[in-house]
């Protein structure tokens, strides 16, 4: 891990120290990381809003907080006997760190054993979809295979950052393994290197190589070469079982897995092709039905499909893994997500997602999910956290980053999420869902004209999909444009959208009466909008009527304080 140096001081970050010609400068943890993100940002300026999210990540603080920290900071710099000047404050930005700072490394070799890296996705040659499904599934088995090892690992699933830096940044880890899988006709070789975060520079390389159908093999290799390398002393175990099967259901697999990372409904669909295939090939295959049920759980939210057959189907699959693997925390998550979601279930749910997470507490996803059901629930501080440890253990996931935004959007917390959903769109700027979350939130904030831009472009990406064609017509009815709003709804209508969507541009219009017709039949659908009837500020204009109250208590929510529909929208700044 690296140290560093600066006007004879040196900060330690193994165990988070500053110290002064070896003598220990006493400073507050929260000091010291303060201290920290300002020297990794040397000569830039680092926001307020990133000291925020890296030195108090889970807690709402006041800018009072942050500049008693970083006056703290300075006292004790120049009492320790540094240079004046060395945090700048930047006007209504931020602060800069302007000394002259030198990266020490402490561990080339042998890598210690307490270490948190982030495994990406392997690139591929020829970068077919296959090959690309194949990176992505690599990088999940060396994930899974350093966790059963004690070593903290994230996975950024999709998304580039601009840099290697950007990508340390919003990780926050001590190192990155990633590499390339070159494909030939069978012959395969893969690459894998272990880099140092900031520099980009290489600690450690290592190419293996063997053909196709040895690819059980090989990826056994390449996990132990890399636990050797990040954990000499613990006895390696055996990889995860994501890849024990025959190779044609392994395809299958992979193909899988990498189109539902996508998270658009034409993904999706091909997702639950591949994931049936697999487990057509190989009924014992555990990954493979849970994997199913991943897709299976999402495809109403992301295509309007009707819930009755998607979510009946992916309880199947996600009990039949459960069947043959107990401990996969992936089927217990899909499970919750399904008594969340569809069967308004919410003690089943919750229970599921808490066995996901003893089964596994680096699950992203069942950290991501539970989120989003705490925050349906109104249970924001809780949803918060979970929503951003699902960011903290797979920081580039588009999906997991935009429904932060959303946690923060229904926490009334508008400003915060507009700031979630733009980093977001820093990963992919064609990330529809994320244009859609900018569109709610900006709309909160008054800002209208930008918001109707911001679900149009969703729209235009996207033009399938019914959520955000509603979102277009809701914010033509809001502002003003009442006929083209209608003309949304006779186009949800012929796109047989659900009764959610059309409900939604509904109560925009200010048709209450037909708005709660439409939220009646959503109710009898199913639709996974409703488990939001309660924290949506959309519904706000239907809070006083007694029949909008009779839904939110058919769907089984919790009663909200009256005072709750009026708050007023914080922020962290």
């Amino acid at each position: 891990m690296p140290r560093y140096l600066f006007g004879g001081f040196r900060l330690d970050t193994r165990d988070l120290v500053l110290l002064k010609d070896d003598s220990l400068v006493p400073l507050t943890p929260k000091a010291l990381e303060t201290l920290l993100v300002l020297i990794k940002g040397t000569g830039e300026t680092v926001s307020k809003e990133r000291l925020f999210e890296e030195v108090w990540p889970d807690q709402a603080v006041s800018e009072a907080v942050l500049s008693q920290n970083v006056y703290t900071l300075r006292t004790a710099l120049r009492e320790a006997g540094g240079e004046d000047g060395l945090i700048a404050t930047v006007p209504r930005r931020g602060y800069r760190f302007t000394g002259s700072v030198k990266i020490e490394q402490t561990n080339f070799g042998k890598l210690e054993e307490s270490l948190s890296v982030a495994i990406l996705p392997f690139q591929a040659l020829p970068p077919t979809e296959e090959n690309l499904a194949l990176g992505l599934v690599i990088a999940d088995l060396l994930v899974a295979h350093l966790g059963g090892l004690g070593i903290s690992a994230v996975h950024p699933t999709s998304g580039r950052p601009a840099s290697l830096k950007g990508l340390a940044r919003r990780s926050k880890v001590d190192g990155l393994v990633t590499g390339w899988v070159q494909r030939s006709g069978e012959q395969l070789r893969v690459s894998c290197q272990w880099l140092e975060p900031e520099t980009g520079a290489p600690r450690w390389a290592e190419k293996f190589e063997g053909s196709l159908p040895e690819i059980f093999a090989l990826q056994d290799r390449l996990c132990d070469a890399v636990a050797e390398q990040l954990a000499p002393k613990i006895e390696p175990r055996p990889p995860s079982g994501l890849s024990s099967t025959n190779p044609q259901t392994y395809r299958s697999f992979i193909r899988g897995r990498y189109l539902w990372s996508q998270r658009t409904s034409s993904a999706l669909r091909e997702a639950v092709t591949h994931f049936q295939e697999a487990t057509e090939s190989d009924p014992t295959y555990a990954p493979g039905w849970a994997g199913l049920a991943d897709a299976l759980v999402l495809l109403p939210f992301y295509s309007g499909d009707a819930p009755q057959s998607a979510f009946t189907q992916a309880e199947a699959a996600a009990q039949r893994a459960l069947q043959l693997d107990g401990g996969l925390s992936q089927a217990h998550t899909s499970l919750a997500y399904s008594k969340f979601l569809f069967r308004w279930n919410w003690r089943q749910a919750e229970e599921g997602f808490r066995t996901a997470l003893e089964l596994n507490p680096s699950d992203a996803n069942a950290h991501h999910w539970y989120g989003f059901m705490l925050a349906a629930l109104g249970r924001d501080q809780e949803a918060i956290s979970h929503a951003q440890q699902a960011v903290d253990r797979d920081p580039l996931a588009l999906a997991i980053n935009a429904d932060l935004g959303f946690v923060l959007y229904f926490a009334h917390r508008s400003e915060d999420a507009l700031r979630q959903f733009a980093l977001t769109l820093e990963l992919d700027e064609g990330f529809s869902y994320a244009r859609f979350g900018m569109s709610l939130a900006l709309e909160r904030c008054g800002r209208l004209q930008e918001a109707v831009e911001q679900a149009e472009e969703a729209a235009r990406l996207v033009p399938e999909s019914p959520t955000m064609r509603s979102a277009v017509g809701r914010l033509m009815a809001m502002t003003g444009r009442t006929e083209e709003a209608r003309e949304q709804l006779r186009r949800l209508k012929d796109q047989g959208a659900s009764s959610i969507h059309r409900a939604l541009v509904l109560i925009a219009l200010g048709e209450i009466k037909e708005a709660l017709r439409s939220l009646q039949q959503a109710c009898v659908e199913r639709s996974s909008y409703v488990v939001f009837l309660n924290q949506w500020p959309i519904y706000d204009p239907l809070r006083e009527n007694e029949e909008f109250s009779r839904l939110v208590a058919s769907v089984g929510l919790p009663s909200r304080p009256t005072a709750h529909p009026k708050r007023k929208d914080t922020a962290l700044t």
